[in-house]
């Protein structure tokens, strides 16, 4: 199986008209300090590499950094962590994350997951699988199914996922 380095399934993501967080990428300090001055503060910086999957198990995210010296020093941080290429600098955004994938199975062909993003990834195993093609009932099923759903319905005075 080919996992996609973040700046791969963002492009493709974003060719197929996915919204997205406005991001770019860099190899160096300077970059990253030039790229959040035009995304605007605050921003999240976080580890791009083919071999690191969870950016959160090698300390590869730093969240809600609100100026130059900030960006600087997670930048410093990120770029020791072994199988470092570049890193990403996103606009910062809260909510709920979730999990969006796509694999060939040798049974049945291509498959879509949709589930528990983030951290909670591997320690819910809150996922829903369908063969392709889908349809739009079919989606919303999946999504349906997974039992952070009625976290994304909005509870406790937070507003509904979009």
């Amino acid at each position: 199986m080919r996992i996609l380095a973040e700046k791969e399934a963002e492009t493709f993501l974003e060719k197929e008209g996915f919204p997205l967080a406005r991001r770019s990428f860099s190899k160096t300090s300077k970059g990253c300090i030039d790229i959040a001055a035009k995304i605007g503060y605050p921003v999240a910086l976080k580890i791009s590499s083919h071999k690191i999957i969870h950016k959160s198990d090698v300390h590869g995210v730093k969240l809600d950094l609100r100026n130059e010296k900030e960006v600087k020093h997670a930048f410093e941080q990120i770029s020791k962590i072994k199988g470092f290429e570049q890193a990403m600098v996103e606009e910062f955004n809260q909510g709920h994350f979730l999990l969006f994938g796509i694999k060939k199975d040798p049974s049945f062909g291509h498959v879509i997951a949709v589930g528990s993003g983030g951290i909670y990834t591997e320690l819910f195993k809150d996922v829903s699988f369908r063969v392709v093609p889908l349809e739009r009932k079919d989606a919303e099923e999946m999504i349906k199914e997974i039992k952070i759903y009625p976290v994304l319905l909005g509870k406790r005075g937070e507003k509904p996922a979009d």
